[in-house]
């Protein structure tokens, strides 16, 4: 892309950092709900 949201260096980082990295901006952009945090319904 030509102005991608994140730059993944794979040569540079683990795959466990890179993941991070993708999940942690997947809830900033608000695709994902930030870890630990779930909305549940009373029956």
């Amino acid at each position: 892309p030509v102005a991608p949201e994140l730059h993944i260096r794979t040569d540079r980082e683990e795959p466990e950092e890179s993941a991070r990295r993708v999940i942690e901006k997947l809830e900033e952009l608000g695709y994902l709900e930030p870890a630990g945090v779930r909305e549940y319904s009373r029956a």
